[in-house]
């Protein structure tokens, strides 16, 4: 049993992570951000220096001596108890709700039975709001929406592998760095094919949406006016038909469909949505996305709708 003191001492740092994050000067602005999502750099994604120094000196160490690991500490959290050893691969769904720190809850409609193979847009979830977020504008939002089912998956991949990747099942865990925890070390991806299989041969180029690609780059993209400024910046057309109402084939499809319903245009929303690649991942127990989200004014919404024609 966790001493309540360490307790307190682990609530007051991260008081002392959110008075940082909220005071110290942003390293990105909102269309950095939004630029490398779209371009799939998500290693180039850090929080300031100083927060990342409170982290990895006074956070992680307290909670590794009074939780035994990163992923205990945010199990307790979350709520969420880890599956019995015999049911790792065959443990029951619909056991309850997630809630996050924002009020978020969703409800498990999958129903019972084997355990599925991935996460889809209306299972459980736990929305929180990051407490160790990237360094970005003070009107930018960072959430975390943790799932208790994978995210990457070869099936979900066009088209699925016909042999799927040994070292990649079906139950492969979703990559769970920069919530919490910090950055996970970068690694060469495993997965990746070279041009000749040779050591130091270069990296083939995966196709987008192939599991080769998902499993290199990760999943992420952009919603509501942040897709169509980036695909401006880019001289593209503004909106890729089915792409921005979430109909798109491939492993981001239910992922995009969940954000633009939990944060949804009309209200003033626009996002950028990720799930760091297992090069990246720091916890591999715990699947989850970040999702960066700022709410447009409407004098901005309306300059917008000018610009568009719209008006």
């Amino acid at each position: 049993m966790v001493d309540a003191d360490v307790d307190d001492q682990i609530e007051a740092i991260l008081r002392r992570a959110t008075q940082l994050a909220d005071t110290l000067p942003p390293l990105y602005s909102w269309d950095d951000l939004c630029d490398t999502i779209a371009s799939e750099d998500l290693a180039a994604l850090n929080r300031h220096p100083e927060l990342e120094k409170l982290y990895v000196h006074e956070f992680n160490p307290l909670i590794r001596r009074a939780y035994g690991s990163t992923e205990a500490y945010l199990r307790l959290r979350l709520g969420w108890a880890a599956p019995a050893p015999d049911e790792q691969d065959g443990q029951g769904e619909g056991e309850g709700e997630g809630k996050g720190n924002d009020g978020e809850q969703r409800a498990d409609t999958s129903g019972r039975g084997r355990r599925k193979e991935y996460w889809e847009r209306d299972d459980k979830v736990n929305v929180r709001r990051n407490d160790w977020k990237y360094s970005m504008p003070r009107d930018v939002r960072h959430y975390v929406v943790w799932v208790d089912l994978p995210l990457f998956s070869p099936l979900l991949c066009i088209p699925p592998p016909s042999v799927l990747p040994a070292s990649s099942s079906p139950s492969t865990s979703a990559p769970a760095s920069g919530t919490s925890t910090p950055s996970g070390p970068s690694h060469r991806n495993p997965l990746a094919s070279r041009a000749d299989g040779e050591p130091g041969a270069a990296l083939v180029a995966p196709t987008k949406g192939t599991w080769d690609h998902v499993s290199e780059k990760g999943l992420g993209g952009l919603t509501g006016a942040a897709q169509r400024r980036w695909r401006r910046r880019r001289g593209l057309p503004e909106e890729e038909a089915g792409a921005a109402r979430g109909q798109e084939d491939g492993p981001e499809r239910e992922v995009r469909a969940f954000v633009e319903r939990r944060w949804p245009e009309e209200d003033g929303w626009e996002t950028a949505w990720f799930a760091n690649p297992p090069a990246l991942q720091s916890v591999s127990g715990l699947a989850h996305f970040h999702v960066l989200a700022r709410q447009v004014l409407r004098d901005e919404q309306d300059a917008a709708s000018v610009q568009r024609g719209e008006a």
